[in-house]
């Protein structure tokens, strides 16, 4: 091979190399944008006794949409939220324990409490 052949293999080297990191970055680049449009739509729910809560959907660069939930306005309401509130106390029986970090996390005595609701 000479020198002429040899530079020739190079720059096709070279070339291949650059369409490579082109196809690559543009796969990237596309990955990207799908997993930040799909996080943007995540809605963020607490789970209470008493019920669901949206506080909103997440968009990663701007505010949270918080939505606030009435108190209940009547007495009974008010005795029916505490009573199931007592109930869920009583069945989920809910502690703290620390985890090998050293993080707080609730525990519960039957299995779907975390989700409000027991199995």
């Amino acid at each position: 091979m000479d020198r002429r052949e040899a530079a020739l293999w190079q720059i096709r080297q070279a070339r291949r190399d650059l369409l490579l990191q082109i196809v690559a970055a543009t796969v990237a680049v596309i990955l990207s944008s799908v997993l930040l449009i799909a996080a943007a739509r995540a809605d963020v729910y607490i789970n209470t006794p008493g019920g669901d809560i949206t506080i909103g959907t997440f968009i990663p660069f701007g505010p949270a949409k918080i939505m606030h939930v009435p108190e209940p306005t009547s007495q009974a309401d008010r005795d029916e939220t505490e009573a199931r509130e007592r109930e869920w106390l009583k069945v989920c029986a809910p502690t703290f324990r620390r985890d090998k970090l050293g993080v707080m996390h609730y525990v519960f005595k039957k299995p779907g409490c975390e989700y409000g609701s027991p199995e």
